[in-house]
């Protein structure tokens, strides 16, 4: 990655990686390197309510997938304690990383850190990079990811390197498309009366042969709702889970039925 515009005294003046929720600052952010180096993107998250930054596609795609689990907070780009990852780089015998700028030690940070409760209500913590496979052949990558691995052993926290596949990039666009349509289009009302039309939903699209954007747009016009809503429907059902369907395969409504693998009850 290119030398950022910000330096390590900098991010930690403005408060970066601190905070939870929406009050949370990662401590890298897109804006931070210049534009035409950058593959990053800002989109607002369901879970943190937050604009949340993600530094390549595979990010996005990834937190796409971890924002449809049962979490309570994301912070992306979240960095780890320097001085404890300077001890474990020296127990290691490993030159800790540094920054371009100054020759500084850097803070180390993970794409992705997310909170969960269990069933007793009990705080979970997991970490989460993404990496190019290819990546994992260079010595100072996988230095990075074995200071991170004992790191996060010593704070009881699972730590999980992602490899991009080739049906990464089909799951991530169909993520894409379910989230940006399934909010854009529901008004709050209808959002309301989305158990019921769930049972709708399902009754006529579960055995249906037809194209399910077909069945859709004629629900639309029998019940009288603005056209798209129903499909609408269908994505929101399926993004959040409530009807499994296989999404490493295309969405294409207007090609074939809809899969639905199977089905959850929804809450409200």
């Amino acid at each position: 990655m290119s030398r950022s515009r910000i330096t390590e005294k900098g991010r930690r003046k403005q408060g970066r990686g601190e905070g939870h929720g929406p009050d949370y600052s990662p401590w890298i952010k897109v804006g931070d390197y210049p534009s035409n180096v950058s593959f990053g993107s800002r989109f607002n998250g369901l879970v943190n309510g937050r604009p949340t930054n993600a530094m390549s596609l595979w990010e996005s795609n990834l937190y796409l997938a971890l924002e449809r689990g049962e979490l309570t907070d994301i912070r992306e780009n979240y960095p780890l304690s320097l001085e404890e990852t300077l001890v474990l780089a020296s127990r290691l015998g490993f030159r800790h990383p540094v920054e371009r700028k100054t020759g500084f030690p850097k803070a180390l940070t993970v794409d992705y850190y997310t909170d969960a409760r269990d069933e007793d209500g009990r705080l979970i913590n997991k970490a989460y990079d993404v990496k190019q496979k290819s990546h994992l052949a260079f010595d100072s990558v996988m230095r990075e990811i074995t200071i991170k691995e004992i790191y996060f052993q010593d704070h009881d926290t699972l730590y999980k390197v992602i490899t991009q596949r080739p049906c990464d990039s089909v799951l991530g666009k169909n993520l894409f498309l379910l989230r940006r349509h399934s909010r854009q289009y529901l008004s709050v009302e209808h959002q309301r009366e989305i158990r019921r039309m769930e049972k709708v939903l399902f009754k006529e699209l579960a055995n249906s042969r037809e194209p399910y954007a077909h069945v859709c747009l004629r629900l639309d016009h029998k019940y009288g709702y603005c056209l798209g809503t129903c499909l609408s429907t269908v994505y929101y059902l399926v993004y959040h889970r409530y009807w499994m369907v296989d999404l490493t395969e295309e969405v294409r409504p207007d090609e074939g039925p809809l899969k639905i693998k199977s089905r959850r009850a929804v809450e409200g």
